[in-house]
């Protein structure tokens, strides 16, 4: 950063460090991820698995997810790996990251909201099957877990979006005027 440029708000080192935190522990994951279902042996079948809940996978649709495991776990390192360039590329305050994370972030709502209707399907559909006590525990927890993913979700995602649009932030990545 140049001596005449403006200095780096707090809040953008909150969020560039954040990000760049998470980013890479979810590289690692995906990473290490990558190796257990490759050389672990996950892409013939995931041992501890009982039957029934094989059944329940096939009629989830997740037997995709299951055929394609090494090709998930590398587009997550990859996608993590990028995010974790932006957020470097952030706190050293580059004018283009800033949109590059808002981008990343609403991507994220959008995957948030995805997520989170995928689980409360999956709960609709559990509990139609389950009886009594067990439908209502079921669509207890099921939609439990969809609120608390949207809640943290929002708040990561838009916390980011409407912390990087304020407008001393917005100044601090201006190019000073030659």
């Amino acid at each position: 950063m140049d001596a005449a440029a403006p200095e780096r708000p707090r809040a953008v080192t909150v969020i560039g460090w954040t990000w760049l935190v998470l980013a890479l522990i979810r590289a690692g994951n995906g990473l290490l991820g990558w190796f257990v279902w490759r050389f672990g042996g996950l892409d013939r079948g995931i041992p501890f698995l009982p039957v029934e809940a094989m059944r329940a996978v096939r009629g989830f649709g997740l037997e995709w997810t299951l055929r394609h495991g090494l090709l998930i776990f590398g587009v997550q390192f990859v996608v993590a790996t990028s995010v974790a360039f932006i957020a470097w590329s952030l706190l050293q305050t580059k004018p283009w990251a800033r949109p590059a994370l808002i981008a990343v972030a609403c991507l994220g709502i959008l995957a948030t909201l995805a997520v989170s209707g995928f689980i409360a399907a999956a709960t609709i559909v559990v509990a139609r099957e389950a009886s009594g006590t067990e439908a209502a525990q079921a669509r207890l927890a099921g939609f439990a877990a969809a609120a608390v993913i949207v809640l943290v979700g929002l708040i990561l995602f838009g916390g980011t979006i409407y912390v990087l649009r304020r407008a001393d932030v917005r100044a601090a990545f201006e190019k000073p005027a030659a």
